[in-house]
């Protein structure tokens, strides 16, 4: 029997390849965690890239939170008149009013605070389907014409933009209960 070659170390090539993997599996969690990220062009140019990895979708962003501020101070706006009413008919008007004004409040509120946006979008949901029903009643019997009804575009605009926020992959992923 000869002398046996000496085995050689592999302590360093296996710790290189753990802190490899480590780099990697970090790597792919960023990737899920931030869905858009920057790519380069051919032309050297940068561009949006949607990351795919684990199913993630793009989020809206601040965008549909700044467009749904945007439906609230809208909202608010629209309100200032009813409230600010004189006459006879001041008293229903300004309880108009301020029912136009709680809504611009949730909307806000929905922008402010994006895990309140479902609540919101659900409010705003319902409110929307009853005016769109009277709005139809009131115009099928002549009460009304088709210009009164545009402000509720607000609201059915604030609906959508709140469930948007509500939808975004940050604000799902917290704050819901577990279904029983």
């Amino acid at each position: 029997m000869g002398i046996a070659e000496p085995v050689p170390d592999l302590t360093e090539s296996i710790l290189e390849r753990i802190a490899s993997a480590d780099a990697m599996a970090a790597a792919g969690a960023a990737a899920q965690a931030v869905p858009i990220a920057r790519a380069s062009t051919s032309s050297g140019r940068n561009t949006k890239a949607v990351a795919v990895a684990g199913g993630a979708r793009p989020s809206p962003g601040p965008a549909a939170r700044w467009s749904l501020m945007c439906v609230a101070v809208a909202q608010a706006i629209a309100a200032v008149p009813h409230l600010t009413a004189a006459g006879d008919s001041a008293h229903g008007s300004r309880e108009y009013g301020a029912f136009e004004f709680a809504v611009a409040a949730a909307f806000a509120l929905a922008a402010h605070r994006p895990r309140l946006a479902g609540g919101v979008a659900a409010f705003a949901a319902v409110l929307g389907l009853s005016l769109l029903a009277t709005s139809a009643l009131d115009l099928a019997h002549g009460q009304t014409l088709a210009g009164a009804e545009i402000p509720y575009v607000l609201v059915f605009a604030g609906t959508v933009l709140s469930a948007i926020v509500a939808r975004t992959p940050a604000v799902a992923a917290r704050g819901r209960l577990a279904p029983s």
